[in-house]
Parts: C-alpha cells; sequence; structure tokens
C-alpha cells in the first residue's frame, strides 16, 4: 500500500476519516483440506497447520494468540510491508481453534491495532473411498466438487446429470452414521428422465428424499450420505458427501408427534457449552437453558436453539408440525441504535438465524424466511434511516406496484438520488433479467454516475456488493466482508442513498420473481451469491 504524505494523513484524521489498511491472514506449506477464501481453514489431525501474515502498511510487530491454547502469545518484529512472516502452528486437538493476529503500526504510521483472525478447524483423517466414473454419454457435474452433507441436504449443491433424451436415471440414496457400514436409510428415488439440471434435482431430492419423516429422524445422527445414480447400460456415478465437522452440534428427531432434541459434543474440551433458545415471536431475546438437561434427547419447544463454546456456535431450529396461516408470528425485535455497533449486533442475530439448520419440516423454512425478513427490514431501518422503515411495512407482504412506488419516493432527498430512483424503478424489469453480477456492474456505474458514491478507500464496486448482500442475505455478510465489515457499515451509514438504492433493488427483484421458487422457499428470490 502506498503510503500518503503526513499532512494528507493529518488532514482526514481532521475530518474523521483514515487511509484504509488490512492484514492477511491464510494457509501456506502443505495444502490445507480446505480453505474457503474467508478466514476458514480445515487441517488433519496427523498435520502441523501452516500459515502466512502479511500487512500492507507499516508494522511495528505482529502478535499471535490461539484461543484455547495455554502456549504464550507469540510476538514477531520487523515487519516489511507486502514481505509475508510464514509460521508453523502445533499439533493441535480436533477441534476449532481461533487463530488471532493483531498488527501494531509504527508511530510514523500511527492508527489503532488491526486484528486479522483464522478459523483452524482440525480432524481425523477419513479412510479413502473409491467411487464408479461416468462412461459413455453420461456425464454428472456438481458445483462444489466435494459437497458436505449438510451442502447436500439444504440444496446448496447444483448437480446437473447430461444423457440422451429419453433414457432415465435411477437415483439411490444412503445415510450413515459415523463408523458403519451399513447404511441407517436407503431409499430408491423414481427415475428421472435426462438431462437434468440443477432446479429439478433439488425438487426431485426434496420431494422423494429430505420430505421424508423417517429420512428427517434419521439425518441428524448421519455422519455421511452417499448418492448412487444409476443410468444401465449408459454408464453409473456415486458419490459420498460427509458432515462438515462441529464439535458441538443438535440432533433433533420426531417421536410419536413431538420433535425431540439433543446436544452433541464431540470435542474434547472441558469448556461449558451455553444453550439458549429464541422464540419465532422474539428472535433475539435469549432464554436460557441448562446443557446438562439436553442428555439424552428431550422433548422441544418451537424455536431456535444456540450453543456456543467460546467462538464456535451452532443453531437449529425446531418448528412447529402444524401451523394455520393466522398462526405465523409477527416477529418483535429489541432496540438497536443506528450506528455501527447496534448494527453488527442486529447482523450477529441475524447470522444466527440465517445459517441455523432446519428439519424436512417445510414450516422451518417458512417462519425463519419471516423472521429474516422482518430482521432485514429492521437492519435497514437503522441503515437508510430516515423513516425507511416505514416505508418498507407498505412491502411487508410483498413488494408491490404501490408498496414499490412507495419505496421509490424514499429516494427523492437530493438531485443525484431522485435520479438513480428514477432509473431503477423504470428499469426493474431488465435488473430482474441480469444475473446478479451484472446487477453489481450496472448499480456501480449508475452510483458513479449519479455521485451517489465516489472513489475511496473502500472499492465502490466492493461497496455496491457489499449493499446489495445487506440487503437480500445478511446472514453472510460477516463472513464475506471480513476486517472490512466495520468500514463498510460506517460508509453506508453515511450514503444512505446507496443503501436505500440496494435495498429497493432487492425488494423489486424479488417482486418480479417470487420468493416462492420452485427449488424451495427463498428469502428473498434472484440474488444468487457465491
Amino acid at each position: 500500500m502506498k503510503r500518503i504524505p503526513v499532512a494528507w494523513a493529518t488532514e482526514l484524521q481532521r475530518i474523521g476519516l483514515r487511509q484504509g489498511r488490512r492484514i492477511q491472514v491464510w494457509p501456506t506449506g502443505l495444502t490445507a483440506v480446505s480453505w474457503d477464501d474467508e478466514g476458514r481453514g480445515e487441517w488433519l489431525s496427523s498435520e502441523r497447520p501452516s500459515i502466512a501474515i502479511c500487512a500492507d502498511h507499516e508494522v511495528d510487530s505482529f502478535k499471535v494468540s490461539l484461543a484455547g491454547y495455554t502456549a504464550e502469545d507469540l510476538a514477531i518484529s520487523s515487519i516489511r510491508p507486502g514481505n509475508p512472516v510464514f509460521l508453523e502452528l502445533p499439533h493441535l486437538p480436533v477441534g476449532i481453534h481461533k487463530l488471532r493476529v493483531s498488527a501494531r503500526p509504527t508511530l510514523a504510521s500511527g492508527g489503532e491495532d488491526l486484528i486479522g483472525e483464522l478459523d483452524v478447524f482440525i480432524r481425523e483423517p477419513r479412510p479413502w473411498t473409491p467411487s464408479l466414473s461416468p462412461q459413455g454419454p453420461f456425464v454428472v457435474s456438481m458445483e462444489p466438487m466435494t459437497p458436505t452433507l449438510e451442502q447436500l441436504w439444504e440444496g446448496r449443491v447444483a448437480i446437473e446429470i447430461r444423457g440422451p433424451r429419453g433414457r432415465h436415471v435411477a437415483p439411490i440414496v444412503s445415510l450413515f452414521e459415523k463408523r458403519a457400514k451399513v447404511p441407517s436409510i436407503r431409499r430408491n428415488l423414481e427415475p428421472l428422465a435426462l438431462p437434468v439440471d440443477p432446479g429439478a434435482w433439488r425438487v426431485h431430492f426434496e420431494k422423494q428424499f429430505r420430505g421424508i419423516e423417517q429420512v428427517q429422524n434419521t439425518y441428524d445422527s448421519a455422519y455421511s450420505c452417499t448418492v448412487e445414480l444409476n443410468a444401465e447400460e449408459l454408464g453409473t456415478y456415486s458419490f459420498d458427501c460427509e458432515r462438515a465437522f462441529t464439535p458441538i452440534r443438535w440432533t433433533i428427531q420426531r417421536k410419536a408427534g413431538i420433535y425431540h432434541i439433543r446436544l452433541i459434543d464431540d470435542s474434547d474440551l472441558s469448556t461449558p457449552v451455553m444453550t439458549t433458545r429464541y422464540s419465532f415471536d422474539t428472535p433475539d431475546v435469549p432464554v436460557q437453558i441448562d446443557s446438562k438437561g439436553l442428555y439424552p434427547t428431550v422433548p422441544a419447544v418451537e424455536g431456535m436453539y444456540f450453543a456456543q463454546r467460546q467462538e464456535s456456535w451452532w443453531a437449529q431450529i425446531v418448528p412447529p408440525l402444524k401451523l394455520t396461516l393466522g398462526q405465523i408470528p409477527a416477529p418483535s425485535f429489541l432496540s438497536y441504535p443506528r450506528s455501527t455497533e447496534g448494527v453488527i449486533g442486529l447482523l450477529q442475530v441475524i447470522e444466527r438465524w440465517g445459517k441455523a439448520r432446519i428439519p424436512g419440516n417445510i414450516l422451518g423454512f417458512v417462519l425463519r424466511r419471516n423472521v429474516l425478513r422482518t430482521a432485514t427490514r429492521r437492519l435497514f431501518g437503522r441503515i437508510a434511516g430516515g423513516g425507511w422503515e416505514h416505508r418498507e411495512s407498505f412491502c411487508a407482504g410483498g413488494a408491490s406496484s404501490p408498496g414499490l412506488q412507495v419505496l421509490r419516493d424514499g429516494l427523492r432527498g437530493w438531485e443525484g438520488e431522485d435520479s438513480l430512483g428514477a432509473v431503477l424503478f423504470n428499469k426493474v424489469s431488465l435488473f430482474t433479467a441480469m444475473a446478479t453480477p451484472q446487477r453489481i456492474v450496472e448499480l456501480t456505474r449508475l452510483a458513479l454516475d449519479f455521485k451517489i458514491i465516489r472513489t475511496g478507500p473502500l472499492d465502490p464496486q466492493w461497496l455496491v456488493e457489499f449493499a446489495l448482500r445487506n440487503a437480500s442475505e445478511p446472514w453472510t455478510v460477516q463472513g464475506w466482508a471480513g476486517s472490512k465489515l466495520q468500514d463498510g457499515i460506517e460508509v453506508l451509514l453515511r450514503i444512505t442513498s446507496l443503501a436505500r438504492a440496494a435495498r429497493f433493488l432487492v425488494l423489486a427483484v424479488d417482486s418480479q420473481v417470487g420468493s416462492f421458487a420452485a427449488e424451495g422457499i427463498k428469502v428473498y428470490s434472484g440474488w444468487e451469491w457465491n
């Protein structure tokens, strides 16, 4: 990073701004089992993880600490900007370890200590099992290529099966408990006509497998899943999905018309697990639960169950088994200040609900969607200010044309904002037809043309994507933004026109596409994020 003159830095500090700085932490050396490019890496228990640390500005020293590890913190000095420092960690026990790196800037560069974090997942090695390869014209492709059990279950795997039209493929899906050679459940799904696109696979998997009560009761105790695809003489293909390692997790089973829940702790740590429950009516008000009373399974009250030990947490939604339309609750949230801290606090609540696991019961998806839409509306009431939440109340059941007009009227604060609002309102159909990356590029262009945003420490296109992610899928924002989360929120709180434009666009596209998509219930349709 190029250092700006001292006089410039002083003037920026006087008006409340500072030059952007960052530190990066990533795996190096022996390739990690997995790395998500967002601070989450996985290694085997037989390996010693190696990491690289790099700052883009002048740094006096790095301080490295490992949560839950008794060794003293490590201090590293004599750091040059842009030059990575390599560090090999000791052998770590199975579990999740939070690695923190703080960088202390030099006196000349000024500023506060910056923090970089890396989630170090340690697990036991898994035995290798061969898989049949596709033959002839029968081809199977997946994204991601090595999905987890959770990704398959939640419909977050794009499976495409190609073959001659008029032919069929017969799927067989089996669930296995840990170290079991015999499946706990095995189902022959009805044959699918070739070719099969990802949407058709999700619908078929939901109807023929995930939606079956017996499967739902077996899923939580399952460790892996094998999917076999048989296209007769065209060929066969099989793949395995294993459960992502989590030291603590909930299991839920349906017995005699009642859900029962249990907390499973696979870690070797003695630190107690804090357990709470949140209702669908008050999604951010915790009710303490004695974790000792969760062994073995116990009847569960509906809501979202949350377990946390240190930095690791796991959330599970327990839906009602029956619900009439008039029984869907109207969630009520606590009051959050219009500040960076207030927004981050609400984002943390949203992240827990958005990442909570749900059994196959469709009511869980309906009620979570209800909570997340209300919470996102509250979030933008804080970010966008100026009565925006009241305007969104006209779109609570879906952004109809009159509702969009009310939102459009909220984009008339000044000439540039009014011009941007007019373009978005008049070109809703055009934006709906675009893919998500195209919308980011186009909204960035418009925001720059109408001087909604200007070039600065945060890249304009990154800032627009940040606003759109908050408006459509805020439960993933903290992991995506990383160390730039606070800076991004501060900008949105200041540039409310961008926040309002992003939220308008998300609601407008959702109204055109419809949130009840064929492959399941989405919170906001038409927005696909990697």
